[in-house]
């Protein structure tokens, strides 16, 4: 049988061939790690991909002969269209270990203010050079071919033919990557994605459960006398993690303000050098610190909980919340929205530029706070100053590519503003009656272990947060005993969920409601800790249903359990910390004990298990 001479065109072969050594260049690690069903989708969709190439080849061939300009524009849009697919899947890839899925289509939807500071804060000139000089290019190529084989063309019979294949073979793919979402090729992926959230959410008009939080109405705390004499700050800071900071270890001195301050502070600040966050999606790490409650625990609990806010207009203390980010984000200001608040700035309160991904200038917190410390008259206060310098793509003063430089120059500006936020309590007369607890919703990764930025993962550099707290040495006889336990859990492992606690335990709230008390799962960092008690991360529940998150932590002693699922496959680690603090060996096969104990730890609550279980379709760690 004699093969046409035009399907020998490289337009129709060569493109999805290259696409298809490119991503066994990008994703050969993957790819050999598929069993069966995944391959033969992957192959499926290599065919469909060749099928719609050979088909818009003659489609080319039918407009040139019409003597119009269709075929040119035609040839723009479709390989606009291609790089572009190609450019976001593997960036995606790049940051998230997975091809986009349907998740984070939807995730895009509900969040494009969000999606689109990221990409402004990616593209550079040379990524629009490089997409400009491949469509043309391409565009070029496809089109000097179709003019080549002007001659030959398909009848319109055969070309309905190949229509009607596309259009079932595609239909196929689409139910195939709803279920083996990491195995169609990049572009065909794009393609099928883009379809899936066109009918869900335009045409069927479907919406996401669990996204997003929502306005709550709390437990009520009766008016209580305040007698503690004490007023407290917490510092919270975005993506902000405790490897980069010199308090912690890392030998240059990102903080120059704050290490001196450490320094001749050393009797009343208490540095955490085991501090985790609960989550390493803000989405949820956020709530939880404010309120106390675990991402483990039921989205009920979570909404009726007391903000921490609440605990100190109980003792009609004034109470602030300062933000240089803005509270749209995912219904955050709805879930954060009380009278208790008496002073609330932020982004979108006043109008702020965005001059950094989706926050506005840190700077402006420093001077808010200052103007708000100034009008107080001798009151006490309870409030949250929230920073946003090293989100990405990190507030530094050079755009460097070095994304690790970039990130610790945004420290080096973070710490300049907490000098003048330090500046303002000591000029006001506040530094020696104020607790200061500086932390951060999470940390940040740079490849340590293949990732970058936070989401997916729970290894030290994505989970592991700076904590320290300051308190004066004259309020502390107040504490007598319990400043004693304070300096000893400085060794332990301790988490944001942890906050909530101790705050209700500096003001000497006492005889809370017991639905209050029972649901607060941290512990006072005033009391004594249990050394080998489990702390829980998690970034999917029931408030954030999107699948591009299922990943779990555990941590328990010296020991971090990990289940993860990427473009690899799930899979689960653990480390001994104390041994391999870089969380190199992954020691699972050799602590089938420990695992199992977590496994029954994590039975009694809904997410985990849920996550386990369909994330995993029968895998098991072969002990």
């Amino acid at each position: 049988m004699k093969i046409p001479k035009e399907w020998l065109s490289p337009v129709i072969w060569g493109i999805p061939l290259a696409v298809l050594l490119i991503d066994a260049a990008v994703r050969g690690k993957v790819l050999l790690l598929w069993s069966f069903p995944e391959w033969a989708v992957y192959l499926f969709s290599a065919a469909v991909g060749l099928l719609f190439w050979f088909l818009f080849f003659h489609l080319g061939v039918l407009l040139f002969k019409s003597g119009r300009a269709i075929p040119a524009l035609a040839a723009l849009l479709v390989f606009l269209a291609e790089i572009c697919a190609l450019i976001i899947s593997y960036g995606f890839y790049h940051y998230f270990r997975g091809i986009p899925n349907y998740f984070v289509g939807e995730f895009i939807l509900q969040e494009p203010k969000d999606f689109y500071s990221g990409v402004a804060g990616t593209v550079t000139a040379w990524h629009f050079s490089a997409l400009t000089l491949l469509t043309v290019g391409l565009s070029g190529l496809w089109i000097w071919q179709v003019k080549k084989f002007s001659g030959c063309t398909l009848s319109l019979r055969q070309f309905g033919a190949g229509l009607l294949l596309f259009a079932i073979s595609a239909a196929g793919m689409l139910e195939a990557v709803q279920v083996y979402d990491q195995a169609a090729m990049p572009d065909l992926n794009t393609i099928f994605l883009s379809s899936h959230l066109v009918v869900n959410n335009l045409i069927l008009k479907r919406q996401v459960e669990g996204s997003g939080l929502q306005e709550s109405r709390r437990i009520s705390l009766p008016r209580a006398e305040a007698v503690a004499p004490v007023n407290i700050l917490l510092i919270l800071n975005e993506s902000l993690r405790r490897a980069s900071m010199h308090p912690f270890g890392y030998p240059e001195d990102t903080t120059p303000f704050m290490s001196r301050f450490i320094r001749e502070h050393p009797e009343e600040v208490f540095v955490f050098k085991r501090a985790y966050s609960n989550s390493t999606f803000t989405m949820l790490s956020v709530p939880s610190l404010a309120t106390g409650v675990s991402p483990l625990q039921p989205g009920e609990t979570l909404h009726r909980m007391p903000l921490l806010f609440d605990y100190g207009k109980c003792l009609d203390y004034r109470t602030f919340f300062i933000s240089s980010q803005t509270l749209e984000w995912r219904n955050i200001g709805q879930f954060f929205n009380t009278p208790n608040i008496d002073f609330l700035w932020n982004k979108d309160v006043a109008e702020a530029p965005r001059v950094h991904d989706i926050g506005t200038d840190d700077r402006f917190v420093a001077e808010q706070w200052k103007t708000f410390a100034a009008r107080l008259e001798g009151e006490r206060f309870l409030g949250v100053l929230q920073t946003y310098a090293n989100h990405y793509p990190y507030f530094a003063p050079t755009n460097s590519f070095n994304l690790l430089k970039r990130y610790h120059q945004s420290i080096a500006y973070l710490d300049s503003v907490m000098a003048e936020v330090f500046q303002t309590l000591k000029e006001e007369g506040f530094l020696e009656n104020t607790v200061v607890i500086f932390t951060s919703d999470h940390g940040e990764a740079f490849n340590e272990h293949g990732y970058n930025g936070h989401l997916r993962t729970y290894y030290e550099e994505e989970s592991g947060i700076p904590l320290w707290i300051y308190v004066p040495r004259q309020i502390q006889e107040y504490y007598g005993d319990r400043i004693a336990n304070l300096r000893d859990n400085t060794e332990k492992n301790v988490s944001n969920l942890d906050l909530v606690p101790t705050l209700i335990d500096l003001l000497n709230l006492q005889d809370l409601p017991e639905e209050i008390t029972h649901n607060l799962t941290g512990a006072s960092l005033l009391s004594p800790l249990d050394p080998d008690r489990s702390i829980y991360m998690l970034n999917n529940n029931e408030v954030t249903r999107y699948r591009i998150f299922l990943s779990i932590g555990v941590l328990k002693g010296d020991y971090k359990y990990l289940f993860i699922r990427d473009g690899e496959g799930p899979r689960e680690e653990m480390y001994n910390l104390a041994l391999d603090p870089g969380e190199k060996i992954n020691i699972i096969v050799q602590n089938r004990e420990k695992v199992e104990e977590i496994y029954r730890e994590l039975d009694i609550y809904d997410a985990p298990p849920k996550i386990l279980r369909t994330s995993r379709k029968g895998f098991k760690v072969q002990f």
